[in-house]
């Protein structure tokens, strides 16, 4: 059982193999910055890597990802995949849709004022921070790595 895991904690992902490739915004993104009903929402698509430095193929039931306003920690959204194989030695790139539906709480909402400007004048990128979990049937009943990583959204139209 000990070398069971130990052979997961060297051979499963950790941070060190996996990456944010880019992050952009889809089209028809509503932000409503005034009157009783402020938020956004839409659908942001992210390209995240993961490399499998191993011997053996990974097979993951779901990877799921939240994303949150790193200021205030409030979610703004989630997404996931899931089947996703990656064979022994290799990199893959996975393209998630992240769906993001925020609710403001008043006219001086400070997250919907930050979100607005990501790509009103001034621009202002916005930090974010992603929580991705990766779940194997196998073993999720005992291990499912969770990766955080902050990162900035930019406009992209």
């Amino acid at each position: 059982m000990i070398l069971i895991a130990v052979a997961i904690l060297v051979f499963w992902p950790n941070g060190k193999h996996f990456e944010v490739v880019s992050i952009k915004r889809m089209p028809n993104f509503g932000v409503r910055s005034s009157g009783s009903n402020i938020g956004f929402n839409g659908t942001y698509t992210a390209e995240l890597q993961l490399s499998n430095p191993g011997y053996i193929g990974w097979n993951f039931e779901l990877i799921e990802t939240k994303m949150s306003d790193k200021e205030s920690k409030k979610k703004l959204g989630s997404g996931s995949v899931a089947d996703v194989t990656i064979p022994r030695k290799q990199t893959q790139n996975i393209t998630m849709p992240i769906a993001i539906s925020y609710a403001g709480s008043g006219d001086n909402d400070e997250v919907v004022s930050r979100f607005a400007h990501i790509c009103d004048q001034p621009r202002q990128e916005m930090e974010v921070e992603l929580t991705t979990e990766i779940s194997n049937k196998a073993i999720s009943w005992i291990y499912k790595p969770v990766i955080k990583r902050d990162i900035k959204l930019a406009c992209t139209e």
